[in-house]
């Protein structure tokens, strides 16, 4: 297990393409779908570093509707309390084989209904794919947090690791802000280093984590900021002083309620 653990890339190591061959995010995104719809597996620090964040309780219940290989559940403490959803059938199969214990799921995220909902919900969602949901046409990105509101526990924690373009700017992305201001709170949101992704072949692309809460009528409203924490050491200190002071405060109000 540990040999797959380290060895598996995904498709995202093994099609060939330059991100520094096109001349920006989208054009690579279209290049890449041809091959593995948009898949990048987020490297393993970056990942302990995001649970450190958070800190899921023993009975937490946790999804990620699009899995990849479902390394997030590494660091999750009761696996039998997560819940995992992944389309490509390789990783499927990888991820059944780490992590036997944990309620996974094989297909496309538009159809992923579990009998369940859900403490946390983490993603690392494909980015900038045109899916059709219900009728209508939606930005991948944007379809993924639509499937977190459907799913989450009143007052429930959305982690949402994203590029950095997402929802940047105040006028460009207004669509996109007035979604999540009207289902979420905001609670904080910081950049990931650029090389992040190295160990699937992509040297620097600019990457950003953000945390919401969703919203109930006795919850403090709070509306989405474009600014952001400035983090130096992306370290167990630093995961530390985030949850005191961002994440611990929303679950406290969530556990009272």
């Amino acid at each position: 297990q540990q040999d797959v653990y380290d060895g598996y890339t995904g498709d995202g190591h093994l099609h060939g393409l330059n991100f520094n061959d096109f001349n920006n995010y989208h054009e690579f995104s279209e290049a890449k779908r041809q091959y593995e719809n948009g898949q990048f597996f987020t490297s393993p620090h970056i990942l302990q570093f995001i649970s450190q964040c958070i800190k899921p309780l023993n009975t937490d219940v946790i999804a990620d509707f699009t899995s990849g290989k479902g390394d997030f559940f590494n660091f999750c403490p009761v696996h039998s309390n997560c819940y995992s959803n992944e389309l490509d059938i390789k990783a499927y199969k990888i991820q059944k084989f780490l992590y036997p214990n944990v309620n996974i799921s094989q297909g496309d995220m538009r159809g992923y209904n579990p009998p369940v909902f859900f403490d946390i919900v983490f993603g690392n969602p494909p980015f900038a794919l045109k899916l059709n949901y219900q009728g209508i046409e939606w930005n991948s990105e944007n379809l993924y947090v639509q499937k977190a509101i459907d799913l989450l526990k009143v007052g429930g924690l959305f982690c949402f690791l994203i590029p950095q373009s997402y929802c940047n700017d105040d006028f460009m992305c207004n669509r996109d802000i007035t979604f999540l201001n009207t289902h979420f709170n905001f609670i904080v949101q910081f950049d990931l280093p650029d090389d992040s992704f190295k160990h699937v072949g992509i040297k620097s692309f600019p990457t950003k984590v953000m945390f919401f809460q969703k919203k109930s009528e006795h919850i403090t409203e709070k509306k989405y900021s474009l600014d952001k924490l400035i983090i130096d050491k992306y370290d167990e200190n630093t995961a530390e002083n985030i949850y005191n002071e961002y994440i611990k405060p929303v679950i406290e109000v969530k556990n009272k309620l």
